[in-house]
């Protein structure tokens, strides 16, 4: 089984560049490990003094094959032109969780524990490639 380490609420920047390109936002999967991985005091929904990440089980799926989730875009496929001509990342991953669009019993369970099992039958609908701005329905690890 494959936990995921999910931003759950935006990190942010007053430089909008770093904002953009540098900083996590929710949704985002911030680190994939096996199942039983002992997080840290600030990761772990259970000992954490804060709400910044969400702990998502997906059973059957092997951890090392969901690290693709934690692909960062290429400079060159997440581009706008800025003033001055430089170009800048809109996105630290790739892919981001869609909150909104989560089954109601998953959404519940993120929002009071913040640790939720979810197939990733279910969970590939609901998980965005932002620069093909598509679900990853379909996708097997």
């Amino acid at each position: 089984m494959a936990e995921l380490l999910i931003k759950a609420v935006d990190a942010t920047h007053a430089d909008p560049a770093k904002d953009a390109h540098g900083c996590y936002k929710r949704g985002h999967v911030v680190d994939v490990r096996p199942d039983g991985f002992p997080w840290g005091a600030e990761e772990h929904p259970d000992t954490a003094s804060h709400r910044r990440f969400v702990l998502v089980k997906v059973p059957g799926v092997d951890a090392d094959k969901a690290r693709d989730l934690l692909t960062q875009p290429r400079r060159s496929s997440m581009v706008f032109e800025a003033p001055g001509g430089r170009g800048l990342i809109t996105h630290r991953r790739r892919f981001a969780l869609h909150w909104d669009a989560l089954p109601a019993a998953v959404a519940a369970a993120l929002k009071t524990t913040r640790v939720a099992t979810v197939p990733w039958t279910v969970l590939r609908d609901h998980v965005r490639d932002q620069i093909a701005g598509t679900t990853l329905a379909g996708h097997e690890f």
